[in-house]
């Protein structure tokens, strides 16, 4: 991969695991809606799934990061079937 595109997909990465993090705190912060304890912004979607969903996203992402920084050759294959 050339140099460029390395640098590129990293910087992709980062904005993924800062925008999964941005989620998570704008999940956790927000009150609940009164009609259920759980759901915030939609009535449809529990806050815990929603956040152990971004938790487990940067998790992956974090392992994505890990192989495209050390070059290998699995890490933007990774990162693109995440």
């Amino acid at each position: 991969m050339k140099d460029g595109t390395h640098k590129i997909l990293l910087l992709l990465v980062i904005l993924t695991i800062i925008g999964e993090i941005a989620s998570i705190v704008l999940w956790i912060v927000n009150p609940a809606l009164g009609i259920e304890p759980n759901a915030r912004f939609s009535l449809s979607v529990d806050y815990i799934f929603a956040v152990t969903n971004a938790a487990v996203m940067i998790f992956l992402n974090s392992i994505a990061f890990y192989g495209i920084f050390k070059r290998l050759n699995w890490g933007h294959i990774f990162f693109i079937s995440i």
